[in-house]
């Protein structure tokens, strides 16, 4: 029986390049007190040996790298950009730096991330999972390294979360949009990379599973208000889309020309409410008497539009804070418990009460 080999150590480097092991750890820590001709014994029998450092270990020493990994699912949300910069702000008061990657909505580039994550000099991992049903990710690569998971809740339970009430988001938008006598209310999810058709979505959003998906917890508000409305939902109202200005119209465009008499519509992101809003506007459909709009996120751009765009406003400066302020904890070995904050609707022009015929009572 063939017996596995060991991954090398220190002192593999050190007997391969014929020096002692502290030599071999000055090298590595970039000392200069170290002859040239010892650093290039020492940096062969690395390569020889294949050496590779491990982080957890020399942070067990107490030789933290002040730096943390940060793993989002796409840059060219504003949301994901304002929380960056929020965790950057956050860990330099403490006088950490912020590593940050966009797994660009796929999950083999977030595989890759990970492991490259796992091979770097890092303290700690705050990590948003990309949408997907198989969210199985083995990030047992981190049994040292301490690892939060952010956005989303209960991908992985053996980690702490924080995030926001998605489906209390998704509830109070669709409550205060049938408060304004809207009954024909289109939903727009967000999903990634995965595609799933409105039967599979509705499925989930009943039975789970939860946490994975910030629109089907959404949706699951969406259902609430209705019920409390004592309402049916009406499958063909459910929409996909991914997100850009151009994604936006095309959901708007099917919309227009499904004919389905929709009066309100709730949005996964601001950007695709805004870039329904000017497609509705430009085909003479009137925001917010004809059809009024909410958006998700409270982006600064909401303020900046005509109308201005209502939308749930979870705050990501509020959540980059806290992410950074939890990691330092657990890079400090403290207990950190998964949190959950509140959102609430900012309310603007895109909405207003619809005028209800006397025929239609």
């Amino acid at each position: 029986m063939t017996q596995r080999k060991s991954n090398p150590t220190i002192k593999t480097v050190a007997l391969e390049a014929g020096v002692s092991p502290s030599t071999v750890s000055r090298v590595l820590n970039d000392n200069d007190r170290v002859d040239p001709q010892l650093r290039e014994k020492v940096q062969n029998a690395i390569k020889k040996t294949r050496y590779t450092p491990n982080l957890a270990a020399r942070s067990m020493k107490g030789q933290k790298s002040k730096i943390i990994g940060c793993v989002v699912p796409d840059l060219a949300m504003s949301y994901f950009k304002e929380f960056l910069a929020s965790t950057v702000e956050e860990a330099r008061k403490h006088d950490y730096n912020i590593l940050a990657a966009s797994s660009a909505s796929s999950l083999m580039e977030e595989q890759r991330i990970l492991q490259s994550f796992a091979n770097s000099m890092i303290d700690g991992v705050i990590f948003f999972p990309i949408s997907h049903s198989s969210m199985t990710e083995d990030l047992s690569m981190f049994a040292q390294t301490p690892v939060l998971i952010g956005y989303r809740t209960n991908p992985y339970s053996n980690y702490p979360h924080i995030t926001y009430d998605n489906k209390h988001g998704g509830y109070i938008a669709t409550k205060y949009l049938l408060s304004l006598n809207r009954r024909r209310i289109a939903f727009v999810a967000g999903l990634f990379e995965e595609i799933i058709d409105k039967d599979e979505f509705l499925f989930q959003a009943k039975n789970g599973p939860f946490g994975r998906y910030a629109s089907i917890d959404r949706l699951n508000g969406y259902i609430k208000a209705h019920k409390e409305f004592n309402l049916e939902i009406d499958p063909d109202l459910l929409y996909f889309s991914k997100n850009s200005d151009k994604d936006g119209a095309m959901v708007a465009n099917k919309i227009v020309s499904e004919n389905l008499d929709v009066d309100g519509l709730v949005s996964f992101s601001d950007t695709i409410a805004i870039g329904a809003m000017n497609f509705f506007k430009n085909q003479n459909i009137r925001v917010p008497e004809d059809i009024s709009i909410v958006g998700y996120d409270d982006s600064p751009i909401c303020s900046q539009v005509q109308p201005t765009l209502t939308s749930v406003n979870q705050d990501a400066l509020k959540l980059g804070v806290e992410c950074v302020s939890s990691m330092l904890k657990m890079i400090d070995h403290e207990e950190v418990s998964s949190k959950s904050l509140d959102v609430f609707l900012n309310i603007k022009d895109s909405t207003c009460k619809k005028q209800i015929d006397d025929n239609e009572s």
